[in-house]
């Protein structure tokens, strides 16, 4: 069984003019598998990398806009990637 992992970066988001990608411009039916950049631990606790990652406020977050493709392909799997913080 061959699998397609397709890895979205949230920084695609501040690409100009026609480089910038958003979650909804992922096709749910290519990939079998979508992994999310970045999650961070902080001090051992999963943390988001930047406020629009998650939702807040009334706005859907660029991690649940991910998560909501699986409306479309309830066999997609999403993953998230994870970084350390070093600071």
């Amino acid at each position: 069984m061959f699998q397609i992992v397709c890895y979205y970066t949230n920084w695609s988001q501040y690409r100009p003019k026609t480089g910038k990608y958003l979650p909804e411009d992922i096709d749910p039916e290519l990939c079998t598998h979508v992994i999310f950049a970045f999650g961070w631990l902080k001090k051992g606790r999963l943390s988001s990398f930047e406020s629009n990652d998650e939702s807040k406020d009334g706005k859907v977050g660029l991690y649940d806009r991910i998560k909501n493709l699986k409306k479309a392909n309830p066999k997609l799997k999403t993953l998230l990637a994870l970084g350390k913080c070093i600071k």
